[in-house]
């Protein structure tokens, strides 16, 4: 199985301050799992839809609307309905306006119905497509322009340096759990087990990792789970049985009657009718 860093870092070049790409996907299912970044990162919906969990709060995406995944958040992703397809912005403000990131803005999460956002968004992308001359300094120019305007227009909160660190350090912490339960669920894991990695109390370590993920750490695990049992029941020729004990079920029936109310068929349901499961949960 995949191992997915928690803590995502990016790479630019020096003369283009910022990742620009479209993604696409064509299979409804997680999108990513949860992470962070110290970039702030902006989806731009062009066909398709997705949910976005931000700490404890979950938005749907649609078309031609727009998400903001500040610095140091955790997040994760469901796609939802196909295809999918999604414009992407991701840089640290230093690298375009110093004074707007120095002062630690929180921007609005979801954000709709605003044209000028979405002239903004084609306007860089033709600039890449196109490649004309000057073209990595003229989208410099307008993620500048464009990272004023959000700045003028969808601030909802601006953190003092001191909540900004914290907030980095208590991530980075949690990344290391997050990892942990990754690489290891099919195991027991216990909550003294992670609480001890962070140093921490289990009932402090509780609280952290529900504020900060939205969920307990064993819903957290049992969803995991869960997950990858779908994915390896799509995807590989694995019997029930040796699914459910490859992901961490040693009780067969229980993992039955998880998965079925999850997912909304049993695995066995799941795997004979070669369903690609959607996610009934977060279905409207």
């Amino acid at each position: 199985m995949d191992t997915r860093e928690v803590y995502e870092k990016k790479i630019y070049s020096e003369d283009m301050p910022a990742q620009i790409f479209c993604e696409r996907r064509n299979e409804e299912g997680l999108y990513f799992w949860p992470h962070w970044h110290e970039e702030i990162e902006i989806l731009y919906v062009t066909s398709g839809s997705a949910r976005i969990t931000l700490e404890q709060q979950e938005y749907l995406l649609v078309k031609d609307s727009m998400f903001i995944i500040n610095s140091n958040q955790l997040h994760s992703g469901y796609c939802e309905s196909t295809p999918y397809a999604c414009n992407v912005l991701s840089f640290k403000p230093q690298n375009l306006i110093t004074e707007i990131a120095s002062q630690n803005i929180i921007f609005q999460p979801l954000i709709v119905n605003d044209p000028l956002i979405g002239n903004y968004i084609k306007e860089i992308f033709k600039e890449c497509e196109e490649q004309k001359l000057a073209y990595k300094d003229n989208c410099k120019a307008l993620l500048t322009q464009f990272l004023v305007y959000l700045s003028r227009n969808y601030m909802s909160d601006m953190l003092s340096e001191k909540i900004s660190e914290k907030r980095k350090r208590n991530l980075a912490r949690l990344n290391q759990v997050l990892s942990y339960i990754d690489q290891h669920s099919a195991e027991r894991i216990s909550n003294k087990k992670l609480a001890d990695m962070m140093y921490l109390s289990e009932d402090r370590f509780g609280h952290l990792f529900r504020k900060n993920v939205g969920i307990s750490p064993q819903l957290y695990i049992n969803e995991m789970r869960l997950q990858k049992a779908k994915e390896l029941i799509q995807s590989t020729n694995y019997t029930i049985t040796e699914i459910s004990r490859m992901v961490g079920f040693q009780d067969y029936n229980h993992f039955g009657r998880q998965f079925q109310r999850r997912y909304g068929c049993t695995p066995s349901e799941a795997k004979k009718q070669g369903l690609l499961i959607k996610d009934p949960k977060n279905k409207k």
